[in-house]
C-alpha cells in the first residue's frame, strides 16, 4: 500500500515538472515573438486593395408618353334638302254647262247630277270638287252631286266580258258631324243601269263609321257583297286604281289603293246580263247626311279597255 502511494506521488511530481517546463518554453517563445515584432522582423501582409466600385448604371431615360391623338374634326352636318313648297291650293270655279244637263270636264262629256248651287260642283281643268249640304235637299231628294257617264241621247254603255281599267285620286274631307245613324255614302260607282236598278255593280264608299269599302253586286248576288273594308284617312289624297270585267257569273276585279293591291277576285257576279252599266264620279249619300260632305278628285280615268294613266301604269 505504501509503495503505491509513493509511485503516485512521483508521477504527479513528474507531471508538474513537465508542465512547468512547457509553460516556460511557451513564455520564452512569446517573448521572442514580441521582440521580433518590435524589430519589425515580421512584416504584416498588405491589406488587399478594395475592388473598384462598379461604374454607376445610369437610370434609363423614361419612355416619352405617346402624343395624344388629335380630336377628329366633327363631321359636317349633312346637307338637308329644303322642304318642298306646298302645292298651291287649286282655284276652283263652278262648272260651266254646255247645255241644261251636260258639261265637259277632263276631256269628256258628262251628265251633271247636282243641285244648282255654286258649291255643288266646282272644277279646274283636271280637278273636281263636289259638295253636298243638308239644306240643299229639303225637298226630299237624295243627297247627290255627281258627274255621270250616262249621256242623254247616247246609248253607249260599259260592256260585259271585257276588262276595263280606271282610276282616280280621292281626297275625302272629314265629316264634321255624326254620321253613325246614316248609311254612309258612295264616292264613285259603276251604276248597274236602270233596267236592273238598285245598288251599283261596283262602288267605292265609306260606311257610317267612315271606313272605306269596296262593294259589288251582280245578277247572282243581288243583295251585294262588301269585298274589302278598311281604314282610309280623311283629308289625304289616295290613289285608287281598278280593273274590272263585268259579268253575271265570271266577273273579275282587282283593286289597288295607294299602289297596294287589296282585291283580286275571279269567278264572281258583278253586273247583269241585261245591265246597261256606266261610271259615275262624285258623291251619292242616299241614306241622308247630317252635315256638309266634301270630296276632291284628280287624275281621273274613265273605265275602258284601253284605260291608261300614270296611276294605272304604276300598278300594271
Amino acid at each position: 500500500m505504501a509503495f503505491d502511494k509513493l509511485n503516485r506521488r512521483q508521477l504527479l511530481e513528474e507531471s508538474l515538472y513537465h508542465f512547468n517546463e512547457a509553460e516556460n518554453s511557451i513564455q520564452s517563445a512569446m517573448r521572442r515573438l514580441a521582440e521580433a515584432i518590435r524589430r519589425e522582423d515580421i512584416v504584416a501582409a498588405p491589406e488587399p486593395e478594395p475592388a473598384p466600385e462598379p461604374a454607376p448604371v445610369p437610370d434609363p431615360e423614361p419612355i416619352p408618353a405617346p402624343a395624344p391623338e388629335p380630336t377628329p374634326a366633327p363631321e359636317p352636318a349633312p346637307d338637308t334638302e329644303p322642304e318642298p313648297a306646298p302645292a298651291p291650293a287649286p282655284v276652283y270655279a263652278p262648272i260651266v254647262k254646255i247645255d241644261e244637263r251636260h258639261a265637259r270636264w277632263a276631256d269628256r262629256k258628262w251628265r251633271v247630277n247636282t243641285k244648282r248651287q255654286p258649291h255643288s260642283l266646282q272644277v279646274t281643268a283636271d280637278r273636281a270638287r263636289f259638295e253636298i249640304r243638308p239644306e240643299d235637299f229639303l225637298d226630299g231628294s237624295k243627297p247627290r252631286s255627281e258627274l255621270s257617264g250616262s249621256i242623254y241621247g247616247d246609248d253607249t254603255r260599259l260592256p260585259n266580258g271585257v276588262l276595263l281599267r280606271g282610276g282616280f285620286t280621292l281626297n275625302a274631307h272629314a265629316w264634321g258631324s255624326d254620321m253613325s245613324k246614316t248609311w254612309g255614302g258612295v264616292y264613285g260607282q259603276i251604276h248597274i243601269g236602270s233596267k236592273v236598278g238598285g245598288s251599283p255593280a261596283l262602288s267605292f264608299r265609306r260606311d257610317q263609321d267612315g271606313d272605306f269599302k269596296v262593294a259589288t253586286r251582280g245578277e247572282k248576288d243581288l243583295g251585294g257583297t262588301t269585298q274589302w273594308k278598311g281604314p282610309l284617312p280623311f283629308d289625304e289624297e289616295h290613289d285608287i286604281v281598278y280593273c274590272v270585267k263585268l259579268h253575271p257569273t265570271e266577273a273579275e276585279l282587282r283593286v289597288w289603293i295607294d299602289r297596294e293591291p287589296v282585291l283580286d277576285l275571279t269567278g264572281v257576279s258583278i253586273g247583269h246580263s241585261i245591265a246597261d252599266a256606266y261610271w259615275a264620279l262624285g258623291l251619292y249619300f242616299s241614306g241622308g247626311i247630317t252635315g256638309p260632305i266634301v270630296a276632291e278628285y284628280s287624275e281621273h280615268t274613265y273605265p275602258s279597255p284601253d284605260g291608261d294613266s300614270p296611276l294605272i301604269r304604276a300598278v300594271r
